[in-house]
């Protein structure tokens, strides 16, 4: 235990020097998204991860500003991501930056076409990053299908297509992690199909 307490040290040591070396604070052009903008700068000079154990308590209360000022958090947020886009050599068009908001912030599917130009969307990202050579392309496969099964989920009300569709994916995640989810996202597109078929 020592040693896991010596490395948080070591860890929040190497934080602070990268903090101090690069000049990084607070931007104020990410207004209510500082914390997001600040992690997604440190990320060009330390190595960042999520870490499964929870290590803090997080106070959940109706003046906080993910309820208090969320437009506002929401558009900061989508300022870091188009920055974080235009780092990893896209340049996407008003609909593919609509698009990857909607995706990035977990909406519900629009219309049936759009899980289509989610899927496309994410594939076009990985083939960017293959000419770029920004992102370690495991870390970003993970990332990406995690989006694409929260984009499937989104879909759900368009029922067993939506589970096939996420089936040929190649931005599916297989293994038994991947199974469970598929298992899960089938569960819901029958729930659905069925409440579909019973409504009509």
């Amino acid at each position: 235990q020592l040693s896991a307490i010596e490395n948080i040290i070591q860890y929040t040591i190497h934080i602070f020097e990268a903090l101090d070396q690069h000049a990084l604070r607070y931007d104020t052009r990410f207004v209510r998204a500082q914390d997001y903008a600040l992690w997604a700068a440190l990320a060009e000079h330390c190595q960042l991860a999520n870490l499964p154990q929870p290590l803090v308590r997080y106070r959940m209360h109706a003046a906080q500003v993910t309820r208090s000022d969320a437009e506002t958090q929401m558009l900061g947020a989508r300022t870091v991501r188009e920055m974080q886009l235009t780092q990893l050599g896209a340049a996407p068009t008003e609909d593919e930056l609509r698009l990857h908001h909607q995706i990035s912030e977990v909406r519900p599917s629009p219309d049936a076409g759009w899980l289509q130009q989610a899927e496309d969307w994410m594939q076009t990202l990985q083939r960017i990053n293959r000419t770029s050579g920004r992102l370690d392309p495991d870390a970003l496969s993970n990332t990406i299908a995690y989006f694409w099964l929260q984009a499937c989920y989104a879909s759900v009300q368009y029922g067993l297509p939506v589970w096939k569709r996420y089936m040929r994916s190649p931005l599916s995640r297989r293994g038994l992690r991947g199974w469970l989810r598929q298992a899960h996202l089938l569960q819901k597109c029958i729930r659905e199909a069925a409440h579909a078929h019973s409504a009509g």
